[in-house]
């Protein structure tokens, strides 16, 4: 399973780029078990440093594209995508920034 919410903290995988549109960045974030992964693009190119965390799903797209196979038959791939934008993260993890050391339920 691949779950991209807000919150999520993508640490590294980060690409790069320009374009004749301008600045790109993007990041995997992938499945812990086999190749399932969703590409994560940044509404906020310029902003991306280190560890980033979604503050912002603008947009969700699934798309098909052709590609060669090794055999040299062509096969279809499933591409998911997502428009977000990003923010530094602090390094406190998504889900715990509102428990105080005071407050923790154990």
């Amino acid at each position: 399973m691949v779950e991209v919410k807000v919150g999520t903290v993508i640490k590294d995988g980060f690409r790069e780029g320009s374009s004749s549109k301008g600045p790109w960045a993007c990041a995997e974030v992938k499945a812990e078990q086999g190749y399932d992964k969703i590409k994560v693009w940044a509404e906020n190119p310029n902003d991306i440093a280190g560890a980033m965390v979604i503050t912002e799903i603008l947009s969700v797209k699934i798309t098909n594209h052709k590609y060669p196979a090794k055999d040299g038959s062509e096969k279809w791939a499933t591409d998911y995508n997502v428009q977000a934008k990003l923010a530094k993260a602090d390094g406190t993890p998504a889900g715990f920034e509102k428990l105080d050391d005071d407050n923790i339920p154990f």
